[in-house]
């Protein structure tokens, strides 16, 4: 289960929160009240810490079409983690290529420019080994676009 999934709840979901058509459990019942789609399951755990077994009531639910993995990917937080890859990368250099990532264009071909023109600047201030590194690693977060 990857912590930083989202899950949102399915119409069957919604429906049962409305009506009870289904009859689920108390247990899972409080649990699907705590998925909101937009927290992710590090986030839902936190919250449903005083319920047991939350992980297997999160499967559960989702095996049951309750809820499911959200599997859009938004252009925001992709950002927030080249950014964060970007500082941890490039330390006290990384000023300029933060400016960069922060004001590209939120589609696949924007943020790719965005990058391919990242990688340049690194190797022209920094270095080489430096600007392949942090392509590298922007590329797997990319990836998920």
């Amino acid at each position: 289960m990857d912590p930083k999934k989202i899950y949102q709840k399915t119409d069957k979901g919604e429906e049962e929160l409305r009506t009870r058509k289904f009859g689920l459990p108390q247990n899972l019942r409080q649990i699907l009240i705590f998925v909101d789609g937009r927290s992710n399951i590090t986030k839902v755990l936190e919250k449903a810490a005083g319920f047991p077994n939350v992980g297997q009531s999160l499967e559960q639910l989702a095996a049951q079409g309750f809820i499911r993995l959200d599997e859009t990917v938004s252009f925001a937080g992709i950002k927030d983690e080249l950014i964060a890859t970007a500082q941890q990368t490039l330390g006290a250099d990384a000023e300029k290529v933060l400016a960069k990532i922060k004001d590209a264009p939120e589609t696949k071909e924007g943020l790719q420019a965005t990058m391919n023109s990242c990688k340049k600047l690194v190797k022209l201030v920094i270095d080489e080994k430096k600007a392949e590194e942090l392509i590298q690693k922007c590329s797997e977060i990319m990836s998920r676009l």
